[in-house]
């Protein structure tokens, strides 16, 4: 059985797991999962809609709010948003699993920064907000402690 992780605990990377550059120290985040649907309603279909299953586009998007690290991840993140750049990020919320004695939790994806807003008060640190919208599969990675 897994225990709750510490929202603190969230961590976002640019890489493979494993091998990724920490980027933000994340204070909130979202992940959004929807899919469109086929609609074939005919004239057989006595006035109720009817869709087609397993058909339509899945779409994941990931939102993230934190603190940078440093500057050198502004800038990758900047970066990366500016040129529409199709990266590999993981997004870590450790749940530590004592049946396996692993960490539950990590995803890993690709994905092109869509949105990104940064700001700062002048007696506070610098934050920003980012959206990730997904390319292909979303991977739960479990490492060993």
């Amino acid at each position: 059985m897994a225990n709750k992780a510490k929202g603190e605990d969230f961590k976002v990377y640019i890489g493979a797991v494993g091998a990724g550059t920490l980027l933000a120290h994340v204070t909130s985040t979202g992940f959004t999962s929807s899919r469109t649907t086929v609609d074939v309603t005919d004239k057989d279909s006595s006035g109720k809609t009817e869709l087609l299953g397993g058909s339509g586009i899945l779409t994941k998007t990931l939102s993230v709010q934190g603190i940078y690290s440093d500057s050198a991840t502004r800038t990758t993140l900047q970066t990366n948003h500016d040129a529409g750049t199709l990266a590999t990020y993981y997004i870590e919320f450790p749940l530590m699993d004592s049946a396996t004695n692993s960490v539950e939790g990590t995803k890993e994806f690709s994905a092109v920064i869509t949105q990104l807003d940064a700001t700062g008060e002048v007696s506070g640190e610098m934050t920003f907000s980012a959206t990730f919208e997904v390319s292909g599969a979303v991977t739960t990675v479990a490492e060993a402690v």
